[in-house]
């Protein structure tokens, strides 16, 4: 019976991930921009964790975070990237749902690395397999049976579109490690964005998106055949109207 009764959760807090994940890819579509404001990341990560406590119990799973008080704070707009921190959660605990012969833990770390603040959560699952690492973040693409192959797409999306960037990696000894990071608020003054290669619209677009969402005066270069770079100076942006 009480087995039952963790399937029957499991169920519906499958189905309350998907309800939100398609209410978040909703929203980013809806005209106008989110409202976006200075954040503390460590904070933020903090109540996403107290809302998953109950899914980490019914996955039996361990949660260890390790969050820097005090760190700078970045700028962005808290339901997306509390979704994004969300997302990872969950796919960490999923990772373990076979593990049987070791402890089912999920390390979650939030610290600054120069001029950006990095969010790291590792599971001790099975890992990723060959080239998954690049293919987990593309529409549809799934390694679990009943994955809509929407979640990470959705998590690159959001990140990327606050200027920041999401990678994932091999954990050791085993598991993976789903990581992204924002630049802190002071960093943004100036950003730089140089683009070449077959992937040049995609970084094109992105880095006018954060242009229109923080404002201020943009300045071109070109550095050669096929090569561009972008410059923001938010430091002469106009005010506010």
């Amino acid at each position: 019976l009480a087995e039952a009764k963790g399937a029957l959760e499991r169920i519906a807090a499958d189905g309350h991930r998907a309800s939100q994940l398609m209410a978040s890819i909703r929203a980013m579509f809806r005209s106008g921009t989110p409202e976006r404001r200075s954040l503390d990341l460590s904070e933020l990560v903090a109540g996403v964790l107290r809302c998953q406590q109950g899914e980490a119990r019914l996955g039996h799973v361990s949660v260890r975070a390790d969050l820097t008080p005090g760190l700078p704070r970045v700028v962005g707009e808290p339901v997306q990237l509390g979704q994004v921190v969300a997302n990872l959660v969950a796919n960490a605990i999923d990772a373990m749902a076979d593990v049987t012969d070791r402890a089912r833990i999920v390390f979650v770390r939030c610290r600054r690395a120069g001029d950006e603040v990095v969010v790291s959560v590792a599971d001790c699952g099975p890992g990723l397999g060959p080239g998954d690492a690049e293919r987990v973040f593309a529409p549809f693409f799934t390694t679990k049976e009943s994955g809509m192959g929407m979640g990470l797409a959705f998590c690159r999306t959001v990140i990327e579109s606050h200027g920041g960037r999401i990678w994932a990696a091999a954990n050791a000894p085993t598991g993976a490690v789903f990581a992204f990071a924002l630049p802190v608020e002071a960093a943004r003054c100036h950003r730089f964005w140089t683009m070449t290669g077959a992937d040049f619209r995609h970084q094109f677009t992105t880095a006018l998106e954060h242009l229109a969402i923080v404002g201020g005066f943009v300045l071109l270069a070109a550095e050669g055949p096929g090569r561009l770079s972008l410059r923001l100076d938010r430091t002469r942006a106009r005010p506010a109207e």
